[in-house]
Formats: C-alpha cells, sequence, structure tokens
C-alpha cells in the first residue's frame, strides 16, 4: 500500500496547527522588521500631490512611497512650517491645509531623518462664508 500524504501537527492529528503554520507565525515578524528597517533606511517619494492646486483649510493627499508608519520625527512641511496630519501610510498621507502660506510653496515630506524632494503646490486663501 502506498504511503498517504499526511501534514505533521504540533499537537497530534487532531489539532489544525501545522508546521507550516508554526513557520510562517515565526518568521512573519522577522520579515516584516526586515521590511521596516529597509523603509527606514530610504528617503520618502513623493509622486503626487491631490490636488496641486488647493484652498487653505481643505484635505490635501500626498501618495508616493517609503512613508513608514509616521513617527514622532515624521512630518509634512510646507516652506518652514509644519502641516497637521489626518491619515499616514506608507504610500499616502492625508494633511490639512490650516496655514496661512497663501501662493505657490514647496512641499517636503520627512521621515526618520530623511527628506523628501520639495514638491510644488499651490494655495490658494479660504473661501470667505456667503453672506
Amino acid at each position: 500500500m502506498g504511503r498517504r500524504n499526511t501534514v505533521k501537527t504540533c499537537f497530534g492529528p487532531s489539532k489544525l496547527l501545522s508546521w507550516n503554520m508554526v513557520f510562517a507565525v515565526t518568521m512573519l515578524p522577522m520579515c516584516l522588521g526586515c521590511d521596516q528597517t529597509e523603509q527606514r533606511d530610504r528617503p520618502p517619494v513623493v509622486t503626487l500631490v491631490s490636488p496641486a492646486v488647493a484652498r487653505a483649510g481643505t484635505q490635501v493627499t500626498i501618495s508616493g512611497r517609503h512613508f513608514g508608519i509616521g513617527g514622532p520625527r515624521d512630518g509634512v512641511f510646507i516652506g518652514l512650517q509644519s502641516v497637521p496630519i489626518e491619515i499616514w501610510s506608507n504610500t499616502d498621507i492625508v494633511v490639512r491645509l490650516d496655514i496661512a502660506a497663501i501662493g505657490h510653496r514647496l512641499l517636503v515630506v520627512q521621515t526618520d531623518g530623511h527628506t523628501s524632494t520639495p514638491t510644488p503646490i499651490e494655495i490658494l486663501p479660504a473661501e470667505s462664508p456667503l453672506n
């Protein structure tokens, strides 16, 4: 009779935890850690600012890569002024333009001591409320 293919388990044949699962769970933190280390060693890259012309007080989405997870030393700056972060992920950042820097400006993303290439943005005055 031929040998039947079976999956070895940690706690006997009735348990669902296989050696493959043990290996995956054991190696997952190391893989994630490697990725985070690589992210910290690379400067952030801004590929798109949307909208590129925005009014003060509105949201702007910054898309790119190597933004990391957003730590205490990370931020978005327009000129020398920090911009409030609403959402931060490795590929997208959403900020609110609550600054008085009206006109053509340069936006940079700073992550873990690295700074992106400056990206142009035009900020228009906030709309006045209708009477």
